[in-house]
């Protein structure tokens, strides 16, 4: 049995492993201002075949950022690409 007291202080990382429960963050509130920043790849065609990719999904993360008297939230949108001839992930 673990020894919740000296749990208190140890990184999340090391919770996570000893416990099995990883802590989630709360998402950010939905009144706040959004300025969504979409990141492409650098290639618009698969490095191995050459052929085009298609989007298969997208990770999004977001981020609060503070300008002086208000604050606004940045989503990066990070799109996942594959390729439609070779199924390469890219």
């Amino acid at each position: 049995m673990l020894n919740r007291r000296k749990l208190v202080n140890l990184p999340e990382v090391f919770l996570y492993r000893l416990t099995g429960v990883k802590h989630m963050r709360r998402p950010l509130p939905a009144h706040l201002p959004r300025e969504e920043r979409k990141i492409l790849p650098k290639r618009e065609a698969c490095p191995d075949c050459g052929g085009r990719l298609k989007p298969f999904g997208e990770d999004v993360s977001e981020i609060l950022e503070y300008i002086p008297e208000h604050f606004k939230v940045i989503r990066q949108v990070r799109p996942k690409l594959a390729c439609e001839g070779c199924d390469k992930i890219v």
